[in-house]
């Protein structure tokens, strides 16, 4: 029959964009996921940096007035430890922002095409 020649073709093309459509939406859903683990993470890197702060200047400022050179030098040495710490924190929370601006386009991408 004639529809039988017009209709398995369409079946077998709605299967596949069936198979698409589920493949599409079982990918957004998993960046979906990632993205909010990056965003939370990024959110943790980010309330520890801002901590730091407040360290750092009470750390440096204890350098300032310390007399004795030996107390001067563990504080120096626990300011750049400090120092270490905060600039790892600073690049890692670059790496997370890319990531989730990354994430973010991947999720439009998926939703409108």
């Amino acid at each position: 029959m004639k529809s039988d020649v017009i209709v398995r073709p369409l079946q077998g093309h709605r299967d596949m964009l069936n198979t698409r459509k589920a493949s599409v939406e079982t990918k957004l859903t998993g960046t979906l996921t990632e993205r909010e683990q990056t965003v939370s993470a990024l959110e943790a890197v980010r309330s520890e940096v801002a901590g730091m702060d407040a360290r750092i200047i009470a750390l440096e400022n204890k350098i300032s007035v310390e007399e004795v050179a030996a107390a001067r030098t563990r504080l120096e040495t626990e300011l750049a430890a400090l120092n270490e710490r905060y600039n790892a924190l600073v690049q890692d929370e670059q790496v997370k922002i890319s990531k989730s601006q990354t994430l973010e386009r991947d999720i439009k991408r998926a939703r409108h095409g």
